[in-house]
């Protein structure tokens, strides 16, 4: 049987606050809620699961890089 768990998400909200916070960091005016951490970790999830599905195996999916200091 469905087990429902949380209540989800309005996703019309939550592409208007991207929107809203991607124009917002694009004028200085707020710091992105992702950076460009949080980006490429969810590239390497992404590039995992396709790599898991073409394998029919389980993938680790890798720490996150370093951040280094400009």
């Amino acid at each position: 049987a469905w087990q429902p768990f949380g209540r989800g998400y309005e996703k019309i909200a939550a592409f208007r606050a991207q929107l809203v916070n991607f124009f917002a960091s694009c004028r200085g005016l707020a710091r992105p809620v992702i950076d460009d951490t949080d980006a490429r970790a969810s590239v390497a999830v992404i590039e995992c699961a396709y790599r898991a599905a073409d394998e029919e195996r389980w993938v680790t999916i890798p720490p996150p890089p370093e951040v280094v200091a400009p």
